[in-house]
């Protein structure tokens, strides 16, 4: 999670370029001169999600292994490769390799809210290669519920009836540069869920194909 901040210089637009290039309101831009305007709309790719992007992120650090140590410096650990302090400044205890996963991404999106992606800079050109932009400190506002707030909140609350009305699973198809991580996010749930649901068709949770449908 330690790296180094890459700052590049950017040439300021000439004179004739910024007349010739106007921005509209509405994502339109303007070519031409004088007396000849003509309008066309540029497409904004959207935003990856928090969640998409700690999905990146922990590909890049840990491969998606929970209990993943690094090798070099022996001193990060868990999916999103906290070290000790980090990993006490955003609740947690003990060793993030003895959390489960969904303790470990609750941390990681706290740890996103307060300082963004900065603290994974190290693997930034890994996870913009896949699609995630950098974030910055208070871009991520709606935080999950803390796990033992959760676990805490279902002891208290009675248990609920067998629902025989209950539909059929749902499953998903796979879109090209979808990855188990990147589906488990967008549908509140781990990879390894998804793995254990779908063992008799996914042989390998790295390798899935665009079209290959998954059960959720």
């Amino acid at each position: 999670m330690n790296g180094y901040l890459y700052r590049g210089r950017h040439r300021r637009p000439t004179h004739t370029a910024r007349r010739a290039v106007t921005v509209a309101a509405g994502g339109a831009v303007a070519f031409g001169g004088p007396g000849l305007v003509e309008l066309a709309t540029v497409p904004t790719a959207a935003a990856a999600s928090p969640e998409e992007t700690l999905a990146d992120i922990r590909q890049c650090e840990s491969t998606g292994n929970p209990r993943a140590v690094n090798q070099q410096t022996r001193a990060h650990f868990g999916l999103y490769q906290f070290d000790l302090s980090t990993w006490r400044s955003v609740g947690g205890t003990g060793n993030p390799i003895n959390a489960s996963p969904e303790e470990q991404t609750a941390r990681a999106l706290t740890l996103l809210s307060r300082r963004g992606t900065q603290p994974w800079l190290a693997s930034q050109s890994c996870w913009t290669r896949r699609g995630s932009a950098p974030l910055r400190a208070g871009a991520v506002a709606d935080l999950p519920t803390p796990p033992a707030t959760q676990a805490r909140t279902a002891a208290a609350r009675p248990a609920a009836r067998a629902d025989t009305t209950r539909p059929a699973a749902r499953s998903v198809t796979v879109r090209r540069g979808d990855t188990l991580a990147r589906i488990a996010a967008r549908n509140h749930t781990t990879w390894r869920a998804l793995w254990a649901k779908n063992r008799n068709t996914i042989r390998n949770p790295a390798l899935i194909y665009p079209g290959q449908r998954i059960t959720l």
